[in-house]
């Protein structure tokens, strides 16, 4: 019966079948039964769009997010950067790279800086992390400029 489902579908059963299957888990503890009703309302909303959090990082200038959604329209994981001056109050995100499996975004940011108008992306250092990031350009760099030029640019957001 699953097979039949068009992929939309399949997805959302699934998610369902999870969610359930935690929630029957997880039934004696009211605040693990709340998050997980949380996540339930952002997957029905959000669908394969869900912006999940990675890192963050902020100063007195800037903040800047480091977010994934796995496999969006059923296309390449992605992993995302939210760029906010302070200053100007101006945010903007984008797509900064395409992933392989979305557990890669985690030893891929290490750490995140901003100088001089470039945000960089350093992976972790350490063996275990490198069998992952060793497919990837490293450490990767995207001007504050473009990301505040992108499409979802928007002044004044905070939408997470």
């Amino acid at each position: 019966m699953v097979n039949r489902l068009a992929a939309a579908a399949k997805d959302t059963f699934v998610a369902d079948l999870v969610l359930k299957g935690l929630c029957l888990l997880s039934r004696d503890d009211i605040e693990a039964n709340g998050h997980l009703q949380t996540v339930k309302e952002e997957v029905r909303a959000h669908g394969s769009h869900l912006m999940i959090f990675c890192k963050k990082k902020e100063t007195k200038s800037y903040l800047l997010e480091v977010f994934y959604k796995i496999r969006p329209d059923n296309a390449a994981s992605v992993g995302i950067v939210r760029f906010t001056d302070k200053k100007t109050g101006h945010s903007g995100q984008t797509d900064f790279i395409d992933l392989c499996t979305y557990s890669d975004i985690y030893p891929l940011t290490g750490t995140i800086s901003v100088t001089g108008g470039v945000v960089t992306i350093k992976p972790r250092e350490s063996f275990r992390a490198s069998i992952s990031t060793e497919r990837y350009c490293t450490p990767i760099t995207i001007e504050t400029q473009k990301i505040l030029k992108s499409k979802e640019s928007h002044a004044g957001a905070s939408d997470t």
